[in-house]
């Protein structure tokens, strides 16, 4: 029997980006190094999720025409699926894998449950940014399926960036944001695909060297400066 892997849906989108890495952060635990972390977006974050939790049962002007259904009513479920301790979960028997993680937000339309996340962005956004976020929202459509709940196989990106600042006076300043709101359309065998290649990376021997991966050609050419 495999020993058990456990997986995030936020996580498994590092393996599209490198197997090499997502190798070495759960396999080696030598995690990519972080830099001076802004603290603004998460002050962003958690301004955004109480305007929201506002407007339960109904939508806000933002939102209006752009995505279906309304903000998920149920606050004390939402408070349980932003934790990944308590969020439900994907488990799959023959690969004796788990998969969970918190959500930030969830719309319901009728009884169809669809995932709403919030982004905060120095500048308009110029993609819909599946190319980091499509893994995440295609989990969380297993996820919520997996649990129990009808869902409809797509998710909605909220991007909320700055816009212009206003002087208030008496040394006040307000900023004014725009959003930007894309639809991605998901795939619940996509999700479950990327889970079993994952555990097939992390179960075989280290991937190779990946070029075109910006961290993997730094570590390179450090090794090689350091061995001369």
């Amino acid at each position: 029997m495999f020993e058990k892997i456990t997986l995030s849906p936020s996580g498994l989108g590092d393996l599209a980006r490198c197997e090499r890495c997502f190798f070495d952060g759960k396999v080696l635990k030598v995690a990519h190094p972080r830099g001076i972390f802004p603290t603004l977006p998460g002050g962003m974050d958690r301004v955004m999720k109480g305007f929201f939790d506002s407007y339960r049962g109904k939508l806000p002007d933002i939102l209006k025409e752009k995505v279906p259904g309304v903000l998920y009513e149920d606050m004390a479920n939402l408070k349980r699926w932003r934790m990944w301790q308590t969020a439900p979960q994907y488990f799959d028997d023959g690969l004796n894998v788990v998969v969970r993680g918190g959500i930030d937000d969830m719309l319901i339309d009728g009884d169809v449950l669809i995932p709403l996340d919030v982004k905060t962005k120095g500048m308009e956004p110029k993609t819909d940014g599946s190319e980091y976020y499509q893994t995440q929202m295609d989990c969380y459509n297993l996820i919520y399926q997996n649990a129990g709940f009808k869902v409809r196989e797509e998710a909605f990106l909220c991007y909320v960036y700055p816009n212009q600042v206003m002087n208030e006076g008496d040394h006040m300043i307000s900023v004014a944001f725009d959003t930007k709101i894309f639809k991605l359309d998901c795939s619940i065998q996509r999700a479950k695909d990327i889970i079993a290649k994952a555990c097939e990376v992390l179960r075989g021997p280290r991937p190779e060297f990946n070029e075109k991966c910006e961290y993997c050609t730094f570590v390179a050419l450090k090794n090689s400066l350091d061995k001369k």
